[in-house]
This record gives structure tokens, sequence and C-alpha cells, in this order.
């Protein structure tokens, strides 16, 4: 066996006894981890924690990349895990890419942020916001206007994946003063402000609807409880503008079958519906078997002449989770789910699903009781 065999199978066994550590302990593992000069496989240590780690929040030393990438942080994700058609970041990324940043800004900028940001933690809510308002303006700027990232190939991406990525994380990062104060509003339980939401979400919206989504993704992370208000204030326009930015081949998947049982649903034919879109019958044919080619310009049209909505279409039933809910104990279980770890949430659904599938067949409840 190999040494780097040797080395996988330990690293892979020091993670099995870190996952079944108590809180305490994994806070002492992460204030180790934080103080080695090169972390090396010790971020691959802390890889299975990363959900405990959400939950525990414990204070980490407030360095440049950890405050530049803080608005994106529940969009961060193991490398393994990216997919180029998600809107996740892969953690690989972070580091060169503040490397860049940091090399490009403004001296007295970079200077006045690491002033604020020395001997101090994520908890020191004021040194983020201060740190963060001189930031985040500016990396955006630059991330969105394109940068040259040093040693990319450590990111283990395709170097065609590069400005993408930058200017994505830029559209972001630009919002990290609202985000920011939004978050922070929540952990002290107070209110949401509506109208900065509504003013957040319009200001996103300039950047096209993959930033829309992650702004979105990131605020229900933050405040849970409000997960209903935030996707009312995203308002019918927005929603359908992401949806809109997201149907393609693959996404068309199931919509056809949807178009179909609406239309038979009316008894039309499919000339009937064309009339009623303002479209060709062979567009009907079309989008009934999948294929997208004109669809997302039409589908406003196209819900409104089917008696539906476009969430429908697009996800099925699948869209009905937050603004749909049928009361207040929805919710409320819907925020106890927001709170627990990955592994955590998978054990709650298999146990509805068990639960669900008694529902359906009441002999093997009576039986297993």
């Amino acid at each position: 066996m190999s040494e780097n065999s040797h080395t996988a199978e330990d690293l892979g066994q020091l993670q099995r006894r870190v996952i079944r550590a108590q809180d305490a302990q994994i806070q002492r593992i992460v204030a180790l981890v934080d103080a080695l000069p090169a972390r090396g496989d010790a971020d691959r240590l802390l890889a299975p924690l990363r959900p405990r780690l959400a939950q525990l929040r414990p204070a980490r030393p407030l360095r440049f990349c950890r405050l530049l990438f803080r608005p994106l942080d529940p969009l961060i994700v193991p490398a393994p895990k990216w997919r180029p058609t998600s809107f996740t970041f892969p953690r690989t990324l972070l580091e060169p890419l503040a490397a860049s940043v940091r090399e490009a800004m403004n001296p007295d900028i970079r200077a006045a942020v690491d002033a604020v940001i020395a001997q101090r933690t994520t908890h020191d809510a004021e040194a983020v916001r201060k740190a963060g308002t001189m930031l985040w303006p500016a990396a955006a700027e630059t991330l969105c206007a394109g940068i040259s990232l040093r040693a990319w190939r450590t990111t283990g991406l395709p170097i065609s994946k590069h400005s993408g990525l930058a200017r994505a994380a830029g559209a972001v990062i630009l919002h990290g003063v609202a985000l920011h104060e939004i978050a922070e509003a929540s952990r002290d339980r107070r209110d949401p402000d509506e109208r900065q939401i509504e003013t957040l979400l319009q200001k996103a919206a300039t950047h096209g609807p993959e930033t829309v989504s992650r702004i979105l993704a990131v605020l229900l992370d933050s405040m849970p409880h409000a997960g209903a208000m935030v996707l009312a204030l995203a308002g019918a326009g927005f929603r359908e503008d992401l949806l809109h930015g997201h149907v393609s081949s693959e996404t068309s998947r199931g919509i056809g079958g949807r178009i179909y049982a609406a239309r038979q649903e009316r008894r039309w034919t499919q000339r009937a519906l064309a009339d009623a879109v303002g479209v060709s019958r062979s567009a009907i044919a079309q989008w009934e078997t999948d294929r997208a080619l004109g669809l997302p310009e039409n589908l406003t049209r196209l819900a409104t002449a089917l008696g539906t909505s476009v969430d429908w279409l697009v996800h099925g039933n699948k869209a009905r989770a937050l603004t749909e809910a049928a009361s207040q104990e929805e919710l409320s279980i819907l925020e106890l789910y927001r709170r627990c770890s990955t592994y955590d949430r998978r054990v709650v659904r298999d146990m509805m699903q068990r639960l669900a599938g008694r529902m359906r067949h009441p002999e093997t409840y009576r039986s297993e009781e």
C-alpha cells in the first residue's frame, strides 16, 4: 500500500472520529485548525463538520478571505459537490480568488480593512459590519469587472469557469452590507425590515435571475422563520424572471407532461391552446415533448391560458412549499426542519416518508403497533 493510500485511510479514520465528537470538542478542534499557519489536510478534516459548524457558529478568526466571502457563506460547498449548473461556489475557489482581490484592491482600503479585522473574530458583529462596508463594495466592483485569478490550478476547476464564477460572486458580495444587516436583525430576533428586503431584491434583479436566486437562498438561510414573507416580497415578477432564466433543455423535462395534462383538463386541442397563447401549433407540440425552444418567453402567457401558475408549470406540486402553506403549523415545521443539520434532515425525511407510507397502507400501521 502506498504512502498516499495510508494518508487517505488515516484521514478517513480521523474524519469518522471527528463526526462523533461532542460540540465542545468540535469547537476545540476548529480553534486548533484555525491556529495552524498552513492548513492543508486540516481543512479536509473539517469538511464533514461543516453542517454542524453552521449550527454551532463557533467564533472564527476574522481573516480577509473569511470576511470577503461571508455574504456567500450558505452558497459555499465542497468542490466535489459543486456543479456548473448550480448556484453554489466550490470552497477551493475562495483562497485564490481572495488573493487576487486583495492584490487588485486600493492599498489604502486594504490597510483599513486589515486594521479593523486584526485580532477580531466572526462574532464581532461591529467589526464585520465596519470592515465589510469598506471591503464588499470594492471587491464586488473588481470581481464584476473581471479579474485575473492567481493559482487557478489549485481550485481544481476548468479555466473556462473562472470569469463566470468571479462575476457571480461579485454580484452577491455587492449586497454584503444589506445581507449582513438583515442576518444580524434575525439573530437579534428583530422583525425583518420588509422595505429593506424588497429593495435588496429589486437591486439584485438588475444582475439577472441567477443573482436573485442566490440572494433568496442567502436570505432564507439567515431567516428561515420569515421564508414565506421573503418569497412573497420577491413577487411573481421576480419568481417568473428566475424561472425563465432556468428553463432549458434540462430543466424543461416534466413541463411537457404538465402542459399536456392541463390542456386535456380543459379539453382543448393543441391548436386551441396555440391560439390562446399566440404561438403555432407546432410550438405546443414541441413543448409537450419537453423541448424548450421558445418556451421561456411564453411561460406567463401559457400559464394564464391554462389557468395555472408559472411555478406549477416548471416545478409541479413542489412549487407550493412556502407561499401556499396551508397553516402556520406547516411553517413552524419548516422552520424546525431548516434548523437541522444535513444528516438530521435526511433522518426527518426518511421518518416522514415512512409515516406517509403507513397512511397509504393502514394495515401496515396496525401490524406494527
